[in-house]
Order: C-alpha cells, then structure tokens, then sequence
C-alpha cells in the first residue's frame, strides 16, 4: 500500500476490510519500507469507510464512528503485529497512517487461527490461514491532533 508523506495540513492513511468466518486469533502484521517513518495502526469491527475515519473525531475520541478492537499507536516495534484473540468471524478493517516525515510502501498480512472442538472430544485444532493484499482505499485526514 502506498502512503504518501505527510503535509502540512494532511496525514494520509489506508484500509483494508478483511472478512473471515471462523472464530481464532486474529492477527494482522504490518510492516514498512523506511524505518525513521513512524505508522499507527487499528483494526475497527466491521467495514470502518474512509469517510467515517478521515471525520474529526477519528481515531482519538469516543465519538469516532469506526469502533476499534485494537490499535497501536507507537513508533515502534517494526513490523508491527496487531491481534485479537477468540476473534468472532465477521469483518475487520485494518488501517494504517503515516505519520511520516516521509512517503511509504506498506505491507500487511492478516491471519487467522481458527479454533475449533474435534466432534466427540474435547481436543482443540488449529488451522491457520493468511492473506495479504485486497481491496486497499487511500485517504486523507486533516488537522489531526498528536498528543
């Protein structure tokens, strides 16, 4: 995914909805070209839109209409990983900023280890899948507010 630097006035951001529909950890690593770039990262439930995100109110305050399960907003570790255990089947958009100060090539892939009981027993399995890529949407957000 690319991700422009930021400017004066604007950051910029990408999502990807990812839908699954097995119950598991979910995990999604994100990682990135140039190391002095600093990224944020959230996984809201369902299909957040660039519309909902880039409002005001997005990712800092209560009224955001994107409801995130979980989020990193930090510099480091890169790559990041982002997780969510006995993660309910269903969508989740996983969106990232660039905090910059420069433009960058972002990657991501998602995972899922589904948990299930073996009919008669009571051992657990585990499968894993993953993706990457997808529908990726590019937007802009302006005058957002770093504490």
């Amino acid at each position: 995914m690319p991700l422009p630097a930021p400017t004066a006035d604007s950051y910029y951001f990408a999502m990807a909805a990812i839908t699954d529909q097995a119950t598991g950890r979910w995990e999604a690593t994100v990682d990135w070209a140039i190391p002095t770039n600093t990224l944020w990262m959230w996984v809201a439930n369902g299909a957040c839109t660039v519309d909902q995100f880039a409002k005001p109110a997005c990712p800092l305050q209560a009224s955001c209409e994107c409801q995130f399960t979980v989020r990193s907003e930090t510099a480091a570790p890169k790559p990041r990983v982002l997780s969510i255990p006995n993660a309910p089947g269903g969508t989740r958009t996983l969106i990232v900023l660039n905090l910059g100060p420069r433009e960058e090539a972002v990657e991501y892939s998602v995972t899922l280890t589904p948990t299930s009981i073996v009919s008669g027993g009571s051992a657990l399995v585990t499968s894993t899948s993953s993706t990457s890529g997808g529908r990726v949407s590019i937007g802009r957000k302006s005058g957002l507010h770093i504490p």
